[in-house]
């Protein structure tokens, strides 16, 4: 995050950094690289923390009213900035349907057409984020990626991934129950274990759940330029479809139905939560089990 000044600016960085290198970070983040507020916070959060580890002692730089000036004035031109991207939109259960039949009309091959399924009912029905799911590039780091090490096949039919890195949990990774549908045709259980079968030769604990058989894995990236082909039709002029479409797949679905679920299990199911640690324990795994049910009878319900 700082490397632009020891490379652009020809600013040597000590320990603890001082805050005039920190408030030119933090003007060149907003006036450079047009980042949001919210996104230098969390960059200055880190700063902190790389503080904490090498046990320096930084200037109170949060407190800095240089810096809140800076990223208040920010915030406030934010306000009168007009977004011409479009609007991304929400999974639903028939754009699920969609991408299943035209999944299986395409000229892959099998082991093609299951991992990009696979994944599409993992991301809709866990509420993980696809970078979650997925590695973020060909290099991929075996101790923050899913690996077929992270995922148990329960014997009661469910299936158990641990997800290494988070967006709320980076550095402790969290627990994701994956339960059956009672609709076969995109039932997430079901579909994984048919990638497992297709996989049960080249399945290794530290490599990718989701690889193609030449071995190059599947991407978000990649996700995007599919789901930007294939539902292309079901998009107007100022909506888009991507891989953040799933996020709020079903929390959207369970939003409509207000008299069906409260706002606390859409926060559940959506694991937005705080940053604090979270032990995953029976009782959690009870609850999202109930609440699933609950959730396949919204979904089956809003089908069209």
């Amino acid at each position: 995050m700082l490397i632009f000044l020891s490379e652009t600016k020809k600013i040597p960085i000590v320990w603890p950094v001082p805050i005039e290198t920190i408030r030119s970070f933090v003007f060149w983040c907003l006036l450079n690289e047009k980042l949001k507020p919210n996104t230098v916070k969390s960059y200055l959060s880190s700063i902190r923390f790389a503080h904490e580890l090498k046990n320096s002692n930084p200037a109170p730089f949060e407190k800095d009213l240089i810096i809140k000036m800076a990223l208040t004035g920010a915030e406030n031109l934010n306000l009168y900035h007009v977004d011409n991207k479009p609007v991304r939109r929400s999974i639903d259960i028939n754009a699920i349907y969609v991408i299943g039949h035209r999944i299986s009309n395409l000229d892959w091959s099998k082991e093609s057409k299951q991992l990009v399924w696979t994944v599409s009912l993992l991301a809709f029905f866990s509420g993980a984020r696809m970078g979650e799911l997925l590695p973020s590039c060909q290099n991929y780091d075996p101790f923050a990626t899913l690996c077929w090490s992270n995922v148990k096949f329960l014997d009661n039919g469910e299936i158990v991934i641990f997800l290494p890195s988070t967006k709320t949990n980076s550095s402790k990774g969290e627990f994701v129950d994956i339960f059956p549908f009672s609709d076969q045709f995109c039932c997430p259980v079901a579909a994984f274990k048919i990638w497992k079968n297709l996989n049960l030769q080249n399945i290794m604990l530290n490599k990718p759940v989701f690889c193609f058989k030449n071995g190059n894995t599947f991407t978000p990236k990649k996700m995007n330029e599919f789901l930007g082909v294939i539902l292309k039709d079901l998009c107007g002029p100022n909506d888009k479809i991507s891989c953040h479409s799933f996020k709020s797949a079903v929390p959207t679905v369970l939003s409509n139905y207000p008299d069906k679920s409260s706002l606390e299990e859409i926060k559940d199911w959506g694991r937005w939560k705080s940053d604090s640690a979270k032990l995953y324990m029976k009782k959690e795994s009870d609850k999202r089990r109930y609440l699933f049910e609950k959730i396949s009878n919204i979904l089956i319900e809003s089908t069209l």
